[in-house]
């Protein structure tokens, strides 16, 4: 199936290949060339850089399955606090509903009403981006700003050691960036604009990838490879902190492993640094926008442990031949054990237009993922409540309505869960959720088939749900103070239905249209999420 190339395909692209400064690089102090001191640093340790690149290539032919069918690849430099304006100026034309994103997420509760979701999401990714690959273009940018002192560093150093030291400070990150230039030039994961969640999912493939071989080249071609004799290799570093930014402390410490030969090595030191990443990312005290940085982060810590997986299970040619069929849920990058094997059901929820009258309208539709009902429940469930019930994930489909002329918006979510226990822990903990929200607790009892709301009102239980608040159905109904609208939490087996601060009038018929017309079908390429 073919498909056209858009200008939002081509910033996802962008935003894909970028490289987070995380695991930390440090930035570069060398690049000057002897009699050239009236040049531009930035300028002159680009052209240093630059002839590194057929040697990187060359290294990379060595161990990674794709092959580069355009070796000129060029190396730019930029200052990463123009990448907003950048990235500003790119999404004017892409097309890309974020307004409808903002509006699903501040209903969920992730941000507040009004929160400028893509000005945020611009400047994290300024501050935290080391470099980007540009596919296009065919280019690399760097970040290579120098101070004064820097460059007085470097002036006093010798030709070979500047030189050096430019290739050390920048190898990873090249080898990263080079890596993204193998995935563009033998894939078409760059034509696919799939959904919210499957997006992520192929992003933290391309990352999780390019992170490993970054690690890998380090491991086994740099000066600080491990020998035949498994000396410790130097490449301790510092994870997580706001932005992507990186902390002090929170070094990380392989152990050297007596007996170990080099390649048994080598995989040890990789599977070591990607769980380190996966600790950072789980257990990170982020004070300002925790569910931006870790949506932000996500592809560079899941997303290496995901390829790490892959490679200790098949080595590099493992890895080459998931482009072919891309991982569909942020679910499989979570569960590597999942890929191919628990596959996704797409839901597709009936229109409601007819149900709801001319004065309603589709305000937005995402995929949340499994990623993001656990980052909802990291958000608004307190800190010491243990419950993330987004195990068992297994598709969902959320649409937020609005009214324009009265402002009001309720949520429909539908979801399916691979069991009736797997739903029935995401009812129990959005019922805490909903009282956190709404600040104040409400009950619901069954007397006499009617409801009795918090504020001693009635309403009538519907028939198909008499007598059954057990393991097949569960029902929770609120009222929401001082309104006419309700929060309507139902579930049935393995599937769940959410309707949050409709309007009552709209209840019955809306829960009925759903549940009667709801369509789910499992999927298990990413050509059957397009059709």
């Amino acid at each position: 199936m073919k498909h056209k190339i858009s200008v939002a395909s081509i910033l996802i692209l962008i935003l894909l290949f970028a490289v987070i400064v995380f695991p930390q690089e440090s930035k570069p102090d060398g690049g000057v060339k002897p009699d050239t001191k009236k040049e531009n640093p930035s300028t002159v340790e680009l052209t240093f850089i630059q002839e590194f690149i057929p040697r990187y290539q060359q290294i990379m032919a060595k161990f990674m399955t794709l092959r580069f069918k355009d070796q000129n690849v060029k190396i730019k430099g930029i200052d990463t606090e123009k990448l907003t304006g950048l990235y500003r100026d790119l999404f004017k034309d892409t097309g890309i509903k974020i307004p409808a994103k903002e509006k699903i997420l501040s209903k969920i509760g992730l941000f507040p009403n009004g929160y400028n979701l893509l000005e945020s999401f611009l400047q994290m990714y300024g501050q935290a981006a080391n470099a980007f690959f540009d596919p296009m273009a065919n280019e690399i940018f760097l970040d290579t700003k120098l101070t004064p002192d820097q460059i007085n560093a470097i002036n006093r150093l010798s030709y070979e050691k500047r030189k050096k030291k430019v290739e050390d400070d920048w190898s990873r990150t090249l080898v990263h960036e080079l890596t993204h230039a193998l995935q563009y030039q033998n894939t078409n994961l760059f034509l696919y604009n799939v959904n919210n969640d499957t997006n992520l999912a192929i992003r933290s493939l391309c990352e999780g990838e390019a992170s490993l071989a970054g690690y890998y080249y380090t491991l086994e071609y740099s000066d600080r490879a491990i020998s035949s004799s498994v000396a410790k290799p130097d490449i301790s570093f510092s994870v997580g902190s706001q932005g992507g930014g990186l902390s002090s402390g929170s070094i990380i410490n392989l152990d050297e492993q007596a007996g170990m030969d080099a390649k048994a090595a080598v995989k040890y030191y990789l599977a070591s640094i990607a769980s380190q990443f996966c600790h950072t990312w789980d257990t990170e005290n982020i004070p300002e926008n925790p569910y931006l940085w870790r949506v932000v982060m996500f592809p560079y810590c899941k997303g290496m442990r995901f390829a790490q997986k892959v490679h200790s299970q098949g080595n590099w040619e493992a890895i080459a031949k998931l482009y072919a069929n891309p991982p569909l849920s942020t679910e499989q990058i979570i569960h590597p054990d999942k890929y191919n094997k628990d596959f996704p059901q797409r839901i597709k929820l009936p229109g409601l237009a007819e149900t709801l009258g001319d004065k309603w309208r589709l305000g937005g539709q995402e995929i949340i993922g499994q990623l993001g009902v656990e980052l909802m429940f990291r958000e608004l469930l307190p800190k010491d409540d243990p419950s993330i019930p987004s195990e068992g994930w297994d598709g969902d489909s959320c649409a937020l309505y609005e009214n324009p002329e009265t402002g009001q918006s309720f949520l429909a979510w539908y979801f399916a869960w691979d069991w009736y226990l797997h739903a029935n822990e995401f009812f129990n903990s959005y019922k805490k959720v909903i009282g956190l929200k709404y600040k104040y607790a409400v009950t619901m009892e069954s007397i006499d088939n009617n409801i009795i709301w918090a504020d001693g009102e009635t309403v009538k239980m519907p028939k198909d749900v008499l007598g059954q608040l057990f393991k097949n159905k569960l029902l929770a109904a609120y009222r929401i103070k001082d309104t006419d609208n309700v929060i309507w939490l139902e579930k049935r087996s393995d599937a769940l239905l959410l309707l949050e601060d409709i309007p009552e009038e709209f209840v019955e018929a809306v829960r009925e249209k759903i549940w009667k017309s709801v369509e789910k079908k499992e999927v298990r390429s990413v050509e059957e999420y397009l059709k």
